[in-house]
């Protein structure tokens, strides 16, 4: 290695570490490269400095940009990894996919755009005369940094925290527990949870309760399902949550779970549906998209356990009691979704497309629920009941509301 471009090198670590946080990351050992790790950065939360030349970034890249996805993992997918290259070369040719600089003590060239985030890094470079100077100093600065960094990473982080993960979680474990207090007050806790929320055919065309299609993710009856749910909600939460960002994850949730619920009405008779299954195989297709945009599919490791992920949620959306429309149609809203919300240059066309498609979708089961004549069996008794427990808890409005159009549909079918 040229000594001159070790030692810039170490100043730009001593830059980004010191005057901007950024802190190392363990790679895979390699004789001329560093990268560092700002996640709170806005524009470049991932670094790579290295003293190789300029050029070979366009040979290597497809190893940068498989390391720059492990490294940036749970982060926005749009952002680009800056490359700054301690050499005395110019940068010609822009890339797509990565930002190429090079620093020497004398000059910043890059062909992307100017340095904006760092305009003071050329004062952050010493006129190197003496390679072999003792930069003993410096080091020692970085290292402490370094332990700074670690010791404060020790501490607990609320921003790390899934927030949405937890309010929906939240939402849905005080819903089952109301469905449990009204269920052993009055004996019945399938009308109870129909009457808060569980998706119920009958009542959705009778009383036109379109709002349980988005309800029933919120409505469980037993332990076991709500404590399934909600670890499940809370791991894939953790991913997806910090990869979409907490709106798009909120909408790749909610949305997921309408899906599900309108394949279930259109595939389906008349049944009782509950949980937030939907969203979760909404989640678990967003994140697959994202394993392909950022090429974490093309990794063994993450194949085989995506492999193994989808051959085992498979099964179980075969088992008897089960919603696979449910299951399904979460999933594929989830896919659409996440293909829509990618900042991917070279998927412009496919997004494009896949909005056309999305909209084709709920245009197709829009009408086939419209005309949708499959609702047996009926449970006229099961009616009666949810009537009954409105009336007992003051919503007798409502019960005598739904009475109503309750007989119009039983007469009409």
């Amino acid at each position: 290695m040229n000594e001159k471009n070790d030692a810039v090198l170490l100043q730009l670590a001593h830059y980004f570490v010191l005057k901007h946080e950024y802190r190392f990351v363990p790679t895979p050992k390699t004789k001329d490269e560093i990268w560092l790790l700002n996640p709170n950065h806005r524009m470049y939360p991932v670094i790579r400095l290295s003293t190789a030349s300029v050029t070979s970034t366009f040979f290597d890249k497809e190893r940068i940009l498989t390391l720059f996805s492990s490294i940036l993992g749970k982060l926005d997918v749009s952002l680009k990894l800056l490359d700054i290259h301690a050499v005395d070369e110019p940068v010609i040719e822009p890339d797509e996919d990565i930002v190429v600089i090079s620093v020497s003590p004398t000059k910043v060239s890059t062909s992307d755009q100017p340095m904006a985030e760092f305009t003071d890094i050329n004062e952050a470079l010493i006129r190197i005369e003496d390679p072999k100077k003792d930069y003993s100093e410096m080091i020692k600065e970085i290292n402490d940094a370094h332990l700074r960094s670690q010791k404060k990473r020790r501490g607990f982080d609320f921003q790390q925290l899934p927030i949405v993960s937890i309010v929906f979680g939240s939402l849905a474990f005080a819903n089952f527990l109301l469905i449990q207090i009204l269920g052993n007050m009055t004996g019945q806790i399938i009308p109870v949870s129909i009457l808060l929320g569980a998706f119920y055919k009958t009542f959705i065309a009778a009383g036109f309760e379109i709002w349980r299609f988005l309800t029933v993710g919120f409505v469980h009856i037993n332990l076991f399902h709500i404590l399934i749910n909600t670890m499940a909600l809370m791991n894939l939460g953790t991913i997806t949550e910090k990869i979409y960002g907490r709106t798009r994850f909120t909408v790749i949730l909610l949305v997921s779970i309408i899906v599900g619920s309108l394949f279930v009405y259109v595939g389906e008779g008349n049944s009782l549906t509950v949980g937030m299954s939907g969203g979760l195989y909404g989640l678990m297709g967003a994140l697959l998209v994202y394993t392909f945009e950022t090429g974490l599919i093309k990794q063994p490791n993450v194949r085989s356990q995506f492999i193994r992920i989808l051959t085992v949620n498979v099964i179980i959306s075969l088992m008897p009691g089960i919603s696979l429309m449910g299951h399904l149609g979460g999933f594929v809203g989830g896919i659409l979704l996440g293909v829509i919300f990618t900042r991917n240059d070279a998927w412009e066309m496919l997004r494009k497309n896949t909005i056309v498609a999305t909209l084709a979708l709920l245009m197709a089961l829009g009408y086939l629920g419209v005309t949708n004549t499959n609702f047996s069996p009926l449970y006229g008794a099961t009616d009666q009941k949810v009537l009954e427990i409105a009336d007992q808890f003051g919503f007798g409005n409502y019960a005598r509301y739904m009475e109503t159009r309750l007989i119009e549909f039983y007469l009409g079918r």
